[in-house]
């Protein structure tokens, strides 16, 4: 028996199966040029609002490798607070937000020995405040 042609059905079901429920990713916003910043960003993090829209913590190459946050607001990308507001490179990042919807940060300061650094925006002056946590970071070491 020629099992090429016994297969036959079986791969056509499963391939109309994944056509009919494949899904395309589109860009948020109207055009694949809306990006969170001009550059390439990395050590990023994101978490969506009550409004379904998505705020973004990432070490920002424009602004010598700081902490910048973003929020995706009437259709572009708003910069929460200060860019580049850690004291210097950071990286490792992490983000919440509060019950009232303002984001927390979590982040290696590079500038005080890898330092994890906790931050809140005091959203009355849009300015980041507060280091709650500042512990050292220790690499995992094996036994």
């Amino acid at each position: 028996m020629n099992m090429t042609r016994a297969l036959c059905p079986y791969c056509l079901r499963l391939t109309t199966g994944l056509l009919l429920h494949a899904q395309v990713w589109a860009p948020l916003g109207p055009v694949d040029t809306t990006w969170p910043t001009p550059e390439w960003a990395d050590h990023h993090s994101m978490v969506v609002d009550d409004a379904g829209n998505p705020v973004m913590v990432f070490r920002d190459p424009s602004q010598s490798y700081r902490t910048t946050v973003k929020r995706w607001e009437s259709g572009a990308w708003q910069t929460v607070g200060s860019p580049g507001f850690s004291a210097g490179m950071a990286t490792e990042h992490s983000i919440a937000l509060r019950p009232d919807g303002h984001p927390m940060v979590a982040y290696l300061d590079h500038t005080v020995s890898q330092r994890l650094t906790v931050q809140k925006l005091e959203w009355s002056a849009c300015k980041w405040l507060g280091r709650w946590a500042s512990l050292p970071h220790r690499w995992p070491t094996r036994a």
